[in-house]
């Protein structure tokens, strides 16, 4: 079955949204020490609360999508999300035991808040990326310099490379 997405235009509210990481070790505490700690699981579920506010079609349009799109809410679904990185990517999303509330309902305007549990779909290396990352942050030694190389990196093969011509070199 393929995935049921929420539509993109369906961003929370400006206030944003909080979430919390998925613990992927555990820990047992110790008397007279630090807690020893071990690998659990190298995923797991973030819990995500998430508030949208709605004018009165997009309100109707979110229900019809909770009652019939996801069988109210026993179907997973994709939304984009930021929790572990600057990038809104996908998440399959499960709507938590808690289900959905109208938190305020004021005239046109109807809030709505929601327990997500959500896991990131895509197939960046993560591992590769964030240890990437860290050598040129070990390099630069600022967060400043940093940017300024990656953003130049960004311009170059986003706006330089595409357009450069390629000459045939002689034989």
């Amino acid at each position: 079955m393929a995935d049921i997405v929420l539509p993109p235009s369906f961003r929370p509210s400006n206030d944003g949204y909080t979430a919390s990481l998925p613990v992927t070790f555990r820990s047992t505490e110790l008397g007279g020490g630090a807690p020893r700690r071990r690998a659990d699981s190298p995923t797991g579920l973030h819990r995500v609360s998430v508030t949208w506010k709605f004018d009165p079609i997009e309100y109707d349009f979110f229900m019809a999508f909770y009652r019939v799109g996801i069988k109210k809410g026993v179907l997973p679904f994709v939304m984009g999300l930021v929790i572990e990185s600057s990038a809104i990517l996908p998440y399959r999303c499960w709507i938590s035991n808690e289900g959905i509330s109208l938190s305020e309902q004021r005239g046109l305007s109807h809030v709505v808040g929601v327990t997500l549990l959500a896991e990131e779909l895509t197939d960046v290396e993560r591992d590769n990326y964030d240890k990437h990352l860290i050598d040129l942050y070990n390099i630069y030694n600022s967060l400043e310099d940093l940017q300024t190389v990656t953003n130049f990196l960004d311009f170059v093969v986003n706006n330089k490379l595409p357009s450069a011509q390629y000459v045939q070199p002689p034989i």
